[in-house]
């Protein structure tokens, strides 16, 4: 595997991409550098993020798709995997998306009870 890769990569000396995990922080240092390369942003960082506004437009969309579509937690997870995607913010970890997904779909299950108590809920 590594082989191929290197020669993909066209490097002539494979041990070199062996050597790459020598150093964990190389890796750090080169998904930095794509990141800025591409111009990217961190999800974690949302102050980063146009002074919030994407991060607000994030939380909206997750909202509305979760009122406006008849879609299980998972098939949300995607979209908001897919969301993150196209306006360049890196992913978070699954457990960070996954609970803002839950929090979301939390809220929708207590407000339609909330709304059909009256009707029996």
């Amino acid at each position: 595997m590594v082989d191929y890769l290197a020669g993909q990569l066209e490097i002539g000396d494979p041990s070199q991409v062996k050597r790459y995990v020598v150093r964990p922080q190389t890796a750090y240092d080169h998904a930095w550098m794509i990141r800025d390369a591409y111009g990217y942003r961190v999800f974690e960082d949302r102050e980063s993020w146009q002074e919030r506004v994407l991060a607000k437009r994030f939380l909206t969309f997750l909202h509305g798709r979760a009122w406006t579509h008849a879609e299980g937690p998972a098939a949300l997870f995607e979209q908001s995997a897919g969301w993150l995607r196209r306006h360049r913010v890196l992913l978070p970890g699954v457990s960070v998306l996954e609970r803002l997904v839950g929090g979301v779909s939390g809220v929708k299950r207590r407000r339609g009870c909330l709304g059909a108590r009256s009707r029996g809920c």
